[in-house]
């Protein structure tokens, strides 16, 4: 019962992108993140559970991760 990554994978074992889950609910949620390692590294960079952010809190996270990856 925890936040967890969740990555698509097409036919040629490329990876298409990554979600944030939630294992208690089942439920998707946050920004498409360019794969496992972009999702962990933000994940990392927050200071709770992804779970706990607004929408508006996350997207405001997610954007000031991405200026930082610059």
């Amino acid at each position: 019962m925890s936040c967890r990554i969740l990555e698509t994978i097409d036919e040629n074992d490329s990876i298409r992108g990554a979600i944030f889950y939630c294992s208690t609910t089942g439920w998707a949620f946050g920004p498409i993140m360019a794969d496992r390692e972009q999702a962990e590294s933000f994940m990392a960079s927050l200071e709770d559970d992804p779970r706990c952010y607004s929408e508006e809190s996350l997207l405001k996270a997610w954007r000031t991760f991405l200026n930082a990856e610059r």
